[in-house]
């Protein structure tokens, strides 16, 4: 049965807002958690009364319906006359409607479960994380949690960077005047300025140029500046400005006045590169983003954790001389059905000479519960997680497999777990890990709270144990 939480801002909301400033009475709610709210609250909004609420209930339902599956919410109304909220893994933000009126009248918006701080996280992950917007939900004022529009903006100057080394070069018409003629002079502009003689040498032509800056680039310049203004605008994490200063400061000294056009959107060509193409299409998405600054957002929080886990085990790859391969497709063959899958993909394998180790990283609370009595809720989840991870491991050549499923915790957690096959003889070893994420008190048991890289730092130094102590052939307790 879902706990009762405090509704944060007392659920009073208003329409109103003041020179763009944000309104501060936001509905919000965290991710993968059941949250109840009494129907007394909404009717005191709805301005609803005990012979109508239940008209209103349907009404509030059917007017949200899109809201709330954009951010894959489920909610119903229970007998103890609360509206119950089921949060799934997005983060992000939504208008929610009047059931009396069918306008927006506030935001919902979802937060991380551990109170995470998704800005001091994202210059950290790798690029597959995007932001996903839609345009049919307005929000009827700017949110108190806006789209981290500076993770786009940080993707456009790496991915810029790489393109500028390329040397992607167009043909640029333009009209120039030259001492010779040629095919393409426009003789009727000639005849009526040749009458000077400091003209008859002045041939207007029109010439094709194979150039590095065409039209296409200074459009894709532009974007560039609406990303150095983005990144160095205050609403931007301090780490993630001084992350990009040096970038900023050589890119802009390489730009004039000139170097831009401006445009609404970048137009993707069939015979421009791939990497260009994916330039265009972050830039698109910043473009969009700039234009329409009050459109529903959210981001795949599990996705977020994902890239986190996976660039701490780059950093104990790195450190033991192994390889390590994120999202990993492995392919299917065979006489497929309609619903068979054509690959599966673990998170992360992590290699070394003959050892192979399958790692999934789960954004749920398991570790959070280690001594919780209340478990048949964590069973079922735990025993879907086990299974697809020891599928996983199947793919190792080894007799003996090795698996890892992370998850997040206030301290660095392993439990170590054999499975056996007494048929064979073969073992799989399952280590249950932990790792600090979110809110986390330091380990002297005082009230300050670790930073990013002191978390970051005890996850890596642990799971490098762990990997060294399998590659050593030992067991951990």
């Amino acid at each position: 049965m879902a706990k009762k939480v405090k509704i944060i801002n007392k659920l009073e909301f208003t329409t109103k807002r003041f020179r763009g400033e944000y309104d501060t009475h936001d509905l919000i709610l965290l991710a993968q958690k059941d949250t109840s709210i009494d129907l007394s609250k909404f009717s005191e909004v709805w301005g609803s009364d005990k012979d109508n609420i239940d008209k209103h209930i349907n009404s509030f339902f059917s007017y949200n319906k899109k809201s709330f599956d954009f951010l894959g919410i489920k909610v119903q109304k229970s007998d103890e006359q609360v509206i119950k909220f089921e949060t799934s893994n997005y983060v992000g933000s939504v208008p929610l409607y009047s059931p009396s009126s069918g306008k927006p009248y506030a935001n919902l918006i979802i937060k991380g479960r551990l109170n995470e701080d998704i800005g001091e996280i994202l210059p950290y992950l790798v690029d597959s994380i995007q932001i996903e917007y839609e345009d049919d939900l307005i929000l009827p004022y700017q949110s108190s949690v806006r789209p981290p529009l500076y993770f786009e903006c940080a993707k456009f100057i790496k991915k810029y960077i790489e393109v500028k080394r390329i040397h992607w070069r167009k043909f640029n018409s333009e009209n120039k005047i030259q001492s010779q003629p040629a095919g393409t002079t426009d003789w009727s502009r000639y005849a009526a300025n040749s009458y000077d003689p400091h003209n008859t040498l002045r041939y207007p032509n029109h010439i094709n140029l194979l150039t590095t800056d065409h039209s296409e680039w200074k459009q894709i310049n532009y974007v560039l500046n609406l990303c150095f203004s983005e990144l160095q605008s205050k609403s931007t994490p301090r780490r993630t400005r001084t992350l990009y200063a040096s970038e900023i400061n050589y890119l802009r000294s390489q730009l004039s006045r000139d170097s831009y056009i401006k445009t609404n959107n970048l137009r993707t060509n069939f015979a421009d590169p791939l990497i260009v193409k994916q330039l265009k299409e972050i830039g698109n998405r910043i473009l969009s983003s700039v234009s329409v600054e009050y459109r529903a957002w959210k981001m795949d929080f599990s996705k977020i954790y994902e890239g986190y886990v996976q660039h701490i085990m780059g950093l104990v790859a790195s450190s033991k001389n192994a390889r390590i391969f994120n999202n990993l497709k492995l392919n299917t063959s065979g006489d497929r059905t309609s619903w068979w899958l054509p690959y599966i993909e673990p998170d992360i394998v992590l290699v070394k000479d003959n050892l192979y180790i399958s790692i999934d990283a789960k954004y749920k609370m398991h570790m959070m519960n280690v001594k919780s009595e209340s478990v048949e809720s964590l069973h079922e989840s735990f025993r879907s997680d086990l299974h697809q991870v020891l599928a996983y491991s199947s793919f190792g050549i080894t007799k003996n497999k090795m698996s890892m499923l992370i998850y997040p915790a206030k301290r660095f957690i392993c439990k170590h777990q054999i499975i056996t096959n007494t048929f064979f003889s073969v073992n799989n070893h399952i280590y249950l890990i932990g790792i600090p994420f979110g809110e986390c008190r330091k380990e002297d048991d005082s009230d300050e709270l670790m930073d990013l890289s002191e978390k970051i730092r005890i996850a890596a130094d642990g799971l490098s144990y762990i990997i060294e102590s399998i590659f050593m052939n030992k067991i951990i307790e």
